[in-house]
This record gives structure tokens, C-alpha cells and sequence, in this order.
């Protein structure tokens, strides 16, 4: 099968394979995973997300998201996030974001935030900060 993007509709799942380019929106009240190097220029929203590495996404909502590294990204609304290393992007709102080191992110807006490693965060609005060097 060569489609971009397959759906099925018992698990309310969709994939998005590898190295693949979509400019449509993903709605989904399901899972949405996506292949590595993959460009997705459209919105998409979703409960859960799961990126692979090296991964482009325009504009996220979801209430779980784990953002695969070397991911870049505009902006991503969630309840819980994590974004693994050298990821950059320009904002992120959740309840409980988790950064993993090398990471460059523009505004991070969280009640709770877990920072570990060295990562370049421009401007941190948070209620709770946990800092780690590993």
C-alpha cells in the first residue's frame, strides 16, 4: 500500500508514514501517529500524538503529545507534552511539559515544567520549574 496517511476506524487511529508531506488537516478524536521525517503543514487535532524524529508540524492540539527529536514545530496546545532532544519551536501551552536537553523553544507556558539538560527556552511562564542537568 503506498497511501500517505491511513485511518482505522475500529482503533480511531491514524498513521502518517515516514517521510511523507501533507498540507490537509488531521481531525481525530483517536490517536495520531507520525512517521519520521515526515511534513505536515496542516492542523491537526487529536487526543493523542506521537511524532517520530526529524518531523515538521504546523499547528498541534491534543491532550498527550510525545514530539520525537530533531522535530520542528509552531505551536502546540496540550495537556501533557513531551518533547525529546533538539527540538525547536516557537510555542508551547500545557499543564505538564517535560523538556529534554538541546531543546530551542521561543515560549513554553506550563502550570508544571520539567527541564532536563541544558535546553534554550526564550521566555518560561510557569507555576512549578524542575531543573535537572543530566
Amino acid at each position: 500500500m503506498n497511501a500517505k496517511v491511513m485511518y482505522d476506524p475500529n482503533k480511531n487511529l491514524v498513521v502518517v508514514r515516514k517521510d511523507a508531506f501533507i498540507d490537509k488537516n488531521i481531525k481525530v478524536d483517536g490517536k495520531v501517529i507520525v512517521g519520521a521525517n515526515s511534513i505536515i503543514w496542516g492542523k491537526i487535532e487529536c487526543r493523542e500524538l506521537i511524532v517520530g524524529k526529524s518531523s515538521f508540524l504546523n499547528s498541534v492540539t491534543c491532550e498527550k503529545a510525545v514530539i520525537g527529536a530533531n522535530t520542528e514545530f509552531k505551536d502546540i496546545t496540550s495537556d501533557e507534552i513531551i518533547i525529546q532532544n533538539r527540538c525547536k519551536g516557537d510555542y508551547v501551552k500545557a499543564r505538564k511539559a517535560i523538556v529534554m536537553e538541546n531543546c530551542e523553544i521561543e515560549v513554553l507556558e506550563t502550570e508544571d515544567a520539567f527541564l532536563d539538560g541544558i535546553s534554550r527556552i526564550e521566555r518560561i511562564f510557569a507555576k512549578k520549574i524542575i531543573a535537572t542537568k543530566s
